[in-house]
């Protein structure tokens, strides 16, 4: 997925800083009229966990103020289908863990009000 479709499947709000140490939060709001809802899945749409994975790298790069990628995945789960029928705004909370070298170890949750619906724990490296 690319970084423009991402952008017009999300509308975020600015990074707000974490009070208890390094990483942000933002609020991402579902557009419900985007196309990839009539094919992901007809009848009952839901939104595509790399579409997730992909606002979260966004959010990151944008926190960082530089581009990175996700290097390496240790685990990533969909909890529970973020779909526009039952929740249209996704809270993200991005934490840096560790560093090493110019990689960033980082965890990662979504939630939709109290539900969640995807975590990620993993490492990003600047792209090059």
């Amino acid at each position: 997925m690319g970084r423009a479709l991402c952008r017009s499947l999300f509308r975020t709000s600015a990074l707000t800083p974490l009070p208890e140490g390094r990483g942000w939060s933002a609020r991402a709001a579902l557009m419900i009229d985007h196309p990839i809802f009539q094919g992901h899945f007809p009848g009952r749409p839901v939104t595509p966990g790399m579409a997730m994975v992909q606002l979260a790298q966004q959010l990151l790069s944008e926190g960082l103020s530089q581009e990175v990628h996700l290097r390496t995945a240790r685990a990533i789960k969909f909890l529970s289908p973020l779909e526009p029928a039952t929740g249209t705004e996704l809270d993200i909370v991005l934490r840096i863990t560790g560093e090493e070298g110019s990689s960033y170890t980082c965890d990662i949750h979504g939630t939709c009000g109290e539900r969640a619906v995807f975590s990620l724990k993993g490492s990003f490296a600047p792209r090059t």
